[in-house]
């Protein structure tokens, strides 16, 4: 009994390996092909010989404006939405005003009432002076007549001024559009609290009656791009039309890359910033938007 399981005991590990090949042999026989998927957007071709890739935001003529406000309070109207055209001066939002406006009709009853103080010494210093120049006055008593005078004309114009910074304080409770523009981003809710030390942009707006875009190059091709040099544009989403760029400007130092999916965080990459105009065809198209940009290769070595 022994001796046999002795025997049994040298032919475990074939026995094992045997199982272990014949496992093997069934996963592979029965293993099904892998299928080659076709990518979910087809990539945009090059549609020159050599060129230099990049990638492109979309941005307005002007830079985004973030219109916020130099005070604190509760939104009253808003006066604009998303993609509403404005002129420099249109009101966009304003603030509760109650508090303000019961400041102005305080300093209007105390504004007249140093008028009417002001007009009454007025006069009594007129005569007062008809009196000194025909020396029926002593100095001292016109010294005082015109001390009184003067502090009641100083008063009616401290009255004044704090009027003029009320009413300054007023305008400054409506937010209104500093150049003619669209409206991009409203964040704003009738009722809610806003906080001048807010970070959230109340309210975004820019020009878009021309569109930029912003490019971004690899700086080791910063040698190979001419201004003259033809490029060409294309969005994501329609890989075959693209748009033919004019060249703007470009930056003069080449920067960090930002990496996009970890938000400021830098890399090791530094890129050259080029600036392009978009044809009036692609008025389509959205502030932010990315596509994908060639640029002919120059010949410089």
């Amino acid at each position: 009994m022994q001796s046999l399981i002795e025997k049994l005991n040298n032919f475990k590990l074939p026995l094992l390996a045997l199982c272990g090949l014949g496992f093997a042999l069934f996963f592979a026989l029965n293993k099904k092909p892998l299928v080659k998927q076709a990518p979910l957007v087809t990539p945009a071709l090059n549609p020159y010989e050599d060129a230099v890739a990049g990638i492109g935001f979309i941005e307005p003529k002007t830079d985004f404006l973030v219109l916020s406000t130099s005070l604190s309070g509760i939104v009253r109207d808003i006066y604009v939405h998303e993609g509403q055209i404005v002129k420099t001066g249109d009101p966009l939002y304003s603030l509760d005003q109650r508090e303000i406006n019961a400041q102005i009709e305080v300093l209007k009853k105390q504004l007249e009432s140093a008028k009417i103080e002001y007009e009454h010494y007025e006069k009594v210093f007129r005569r007062i002076k008809e009196l000194n120049a025909s020396g029926a006055l002593s100095q001292d008593e016109y010294d005082t007549r015109m001390y009184s005078f003067n502090k009641a004309q100083a008063a009616y114009e401290l009255v004044q001024a704090q009027l003029n910074q009320a009413l300054v304080m007023k305008q400054l409770h409506t937010t209104t559009a500093p150049i003619p523009g669209t409206i991009i981003d409203v964040s704003l809710d009738k009722g809610k609290f806003l906080s001048s030390s807010s970070l959230e942009a109340p309210m975004t707006m820019g020009d878009l009656s021309q569109l930029y875009l912003q490019v971004e190059i690899d700086e080791e091709y910063a040698p190979y791009i001419s201004d003259k040099a033809p490029a060409k544009a294309f969005e994501k989403e329609n890989t075959i039309k693209g748009y033919e760029l004019k060249f703007i400007g470009k930056e003069h130092y080449v920067e960090p890359k930002k990496n996009l999916s970890t938000g400021n965080q830098r890399v090791d990459t530094r890129i050259l910033k080029l600036l392009y105009a978009l044809p009036p065809e692609a008025h389509h198209l959205f502030p932010g938007q990315q596509l994908d940009v060639f640029i002919k290769k120059d010949g410089h070595e």
